[in-house]
């Protein structure tokens, strides 16, 4: 049934045909939790250099800036390559496109907005 099949797809079990969707609409959900993290980090960042622990917010924005430039590193080349497999053969095919057995892949995830990649920092802890 259609109920069945999409908790076999949300389960994301590993070697499964949902494997792939699975992952691919988890990096989008770790990617919008970035983009939306960015202001709460600069808020934290201004809170500790007026408590006088710039050493601290110093290494936070570096450790966040490296999260951020792994997420736009191959973000764009992971959402631009989806891939889903579709049918019993367990065959490849690119979403939207219809394989020789006539059955629709699944719809692509839609490309999340990618986090900016240095609007948030504080340019006196660089």
């Amino acid at each position: 049934t259609k109920r069945k099949a999409e908790r076999r797809r949300l389960r994301g079990k590993k070697g499964s045909v949902f494997e792939e969707s699975h992952l691919v609409d988890s990096l989008a959900k770790l990617v919008d939790r970035v983009r939306v993290l960015q202001p709460a980090v600069r808020e934290l960042n201004l809170a500790l250099i007026q408590f006088a622990r710039a050493p601290v917010a110093r290494r936070l924005q570096r450790a966040f800036a490296e999260l951020v430039a792994a997420v736009l590193a191959d973000g764009d080349w992971v959402f631009d390559q989806q891939r889903i497999l579709v049918g019993e053969g367990g065959q490849l095919d690119l979403a939207g496109e219809v394989n020789a057995d006539g059955m629709s892949a699944l719809p692509r995830l839609p490309k999340p907005a990618f986090p900016s990649a240095d609007s948030w920092m504080i340019s006196a802890l660089i």
